[in-house]
């Protein structure tokens, strides 16, 4: 298997490639236009990784945030995990360890 890591912004950068995994690691308020943006090179039964989805503990017990200016970021975590585990496009699931990771394979039907 061959693994190509780009290093850049990649809410601008362009692939034309098809991959089995798309990992996604980057600001998390922007995990769902990232998801948006690069579905499109996600093969038929490929899996989406989504790192850092339970955000320090924070997305599943909110009222533990403190800070007025992560409030809005946590919950648009929150809701972007909700909304995958709820997407039909994909089969999904959500491991709740360390910071938390989603699993969502697509489902061939909705290539």
């Amino acid at each position: 298997a061959n693994i190509t890591a780009v290093l850049t912004d990649a809410r601008s950068y362009q692939l034309d490639e098809q991959f089995d995994v798309l990992f996604i690691d980057g600001p998390k308020a922007h995990n769902g236009e990232l998801l948006e943006r690069y579905l499109g090179n996600l093969k038929a039964d490929g899996t989406v990784i989504v790192d850092d989805v339970r955000f320090h503990g924070l997305i599943d017990d909110p009222e533990a945030v403190v800070s007025r200016r992560l409030r809005p970021l946590v919950r648009k975590i929150g809701e972007f995990r909700e909304r995958m585990l709820a997407d039909p496009r994909f089969e999904s699931e959500y491991l709740p360890s360390g910071d938390g990771v989603l699993i969502c394979r697509r489902r061939k039907e909705y290539e």
